[in-house]
């Protein structure tokens, strides 16, 4: 309603882009990219959210820099080039694994897989499943197996094991 008004007192006159709740897109090359490919996707742990994660290095008599939030995934930090390249963009990797009814969508990566009661869970982990990326919904997603996985990261890293790149956003 408001906007019929403004037009009757001056008619819309074109925005200059970044104006109007679209901000520019920045260059390509800076854009997230989408990878494509299969993930081996494990049924998490609810009771991890809001404890610290495995991507704080904070000594553990020390309050947590890192927690793990709700609706995100954890990973094993070797099939995304390593923890230190990871840790800054956390918060910025997200997508869905599966499809139809049976997908289930992650905002965010929030801890690594492991426990302290299996030797090596990791390693394990990928030895049973060579070449596929491992996801562990920490809200309590249910088991899915293997299955198709869409993921946009950011162009800081490479797409993770078991995926493609399929190119930027944008």
């Amino acid at each position: 309603m408001i906007d019929k008004i403004l037009n009757r007192i001056a008619p819309a006159l074109p925005l200059p882009s970044g104006f109007g709740g679209h901000p520019p897109k920045p260059p390509s090359g800076l854009a997230p990219h989408i990878c494509h490919g299969n993930a081996r996707v494990l049924q998490g742990n609810p009771d991890t959210v809001g404890r610290r994660s495995g991507f704080d290095t904070q000594p553990s008599t020390e309050p947590p820099k890192i927690t793990v939030p709700p609706n995100s995934v954890a990973v094993i930090p070797r099939q995304w080039g390593g923890a230190g390249p990871l840790r800054p963009v956390l918060g910025s990797v997200f997508g869905t694994a599966g499809s139809g009814s049976s997908s289930e969508s992650f905002n965010g990566i929030g801890d690594t897989i492991g426990s302290t009661d299996v030797a090596n869970v990791q390693g394990v982990l990928m030895s049973k499943n060579p070449g596929v990326l491992i996801l562990e919904f920490v809200n309590g997603a249910k088991d899915l197996n293997t299955v198709p996985v869409t993921i946009v990261v950011p162009a800081s890293i490479p797409c993770p094991c078991g995926t493609t790149d399929s190119g930027p956003l944008w």
